[in-house]
């Protein structure tokens, strides 16, 4: 029996291809919309890398570092973090996790296990933790348990639940055949499935782009800003500014400096003529401040997404700005006729309104 319970950074270097394996088939059964439950674990960590890479879902999970890969990630999913005390694995655990879990429906979660035993079920060397990965359950449609090989004959001094209330096993292809010649009998309840390891080399969350999840250059020449084939904006004329997304009462809503600000001086540009620039004094006056203009763009989370925004924003402007004005239509004086026809009407609503207040004759 296991009372010990190993950091994160330990496990985390361990059995990387089969836990990877595990996360792949385990990512093949969501689908966009759903409301998907991580628990905290290195295998559901794995998982949490693809589904941020994935379609748009709702991500309930209690562990810190399940959470940060979607916050560093162009992930439009969203996230909710329970409450709770912290463990050496980085789960939230006890009261205030287990009432969160409670107020919530899910439609199938991925669980993390320390052990699978015949008889002690699904078990953990944290108490707390045990009672948190069952409110879990209790608020999930489908339950799928995800363990490598090295868990099976492990146990924990805490039972999660047992082995029938799963209705899946993802394992590797190290999980041991019967034992003793056949399954347990509380094995019955349980599908299982054991896929092979695959290199954590495929892992698509580190086949994208670097961009996408650190600042980029100012001075990258691909960011130059083509408004008409007559005019681009070199990228040395933009002013980047970077800063995180902040919520109504202040707070940061992520952890990383996607809020992009982007200035560009008309009064200094050397891309502009003279009557072009003339041209957008006038027209953007109201959007210059000492000769120049500002845009914002937050609405990702991805800062590379909310620069390719701000650089359309400021394109819009400069574009409404130089375009030719419509030809306005003179204004004509009116003719003698249309004086006499005018004349004519409001004489006659004046004897109609005298007729109307004379007391009619008896």
């Amino acid at each position: 029996m296991s009372t010990h319970e190993p950091g994160f950074e330990l496990k985390v270097t361990q059995l990387q291809d089969e836990k990877m394996a595990i996360a792949h088939e385990a990512a093949a059964q969501v689908r966009e919309g759903m409301a998907v439950g991580l628990s905290a674990g290195t295998t559901t960590w794995a998982l949490a890398q693809l589904l941020s890479a994935g379609p748009r879902i709702t991500v309930v999970t209690n562990s810190v570092r399940v959470a940060d890969v979607f916050n560093q990630s162009p992930s439009p999913s969203t996230v909710i973090l329970t409450g709770g005390e912290r463990t050496p694995s980085d789960a939230l655990v006890g009261p205030l996790a287990t009432s969160a879990l409670k107020q919530l429906h899910l439609d199938v979660l991925f669980l993390g296990v320390h052990g699978v035993d015949a008889d002690a079920g699904f078990t953990t060397p944290n108490v707390l933790e045990a009672e948190t990965d069952r409110a879990f359950m209790a608020a999930s449609r489908r339950v799928v348990v995800l363990a490598d090989h090295t868990k099976w004959g492990t146990f924990g001094i805490s039972t999660i639940a047992g082995l029938e209330e799963a209705d899946e096993l993802i394992s590797d292809e190290g999980l041991p055949g019967r034992p003793g010649g056949s399954w347990p009998s509380g094995w019955a309840g349980c599908g299982w499935r054991r896929v092979a390891p695959r290199p954590a080399r495929l892992r698509p969350a580190q086949r994208r782009p670097a961009a996408a999840n650190r600042p980029i250059s100012c001075n990258a020449s691909s960011m130059d800003l083509e408004v008409s084939p007559a005019l681009t904006i070199p990228a040395s004329e933009l002013g980047w500014r970077f800063s995180r997304s902040s919520g109504p009462g202040g707070q940061h809503v992520n952890t990383s400096d996607s809020r992009v600000e982007l200035s560009w001086s008309i009064a200094a540009s050397t891309a502009l003529s003279e009557e072009q620039r003339l041209r957008l004094s006038t027209r953007l006056e109201r959007r210059l401040v000492a000769g120049v203009i500002t845009v914002t763009a937050s609405e990702r989370r991805s800062q590379l997404r909310n620069r390719e925004i701000a650089l359309a924003k400021l394109a819009g402007h400069v574009a409404e700005g130089l375009a030719p004005e419509a030809a306005s239509r003179r204004p004509t004086k009116p003719t003698r006729g249309s004086k006499q026809r005018r004349l004519a009407a409001k004489g006659q609503r004046a004897a109609t309104k005298l007729q109307r207040r004379r007391p009619s004759a008896e």
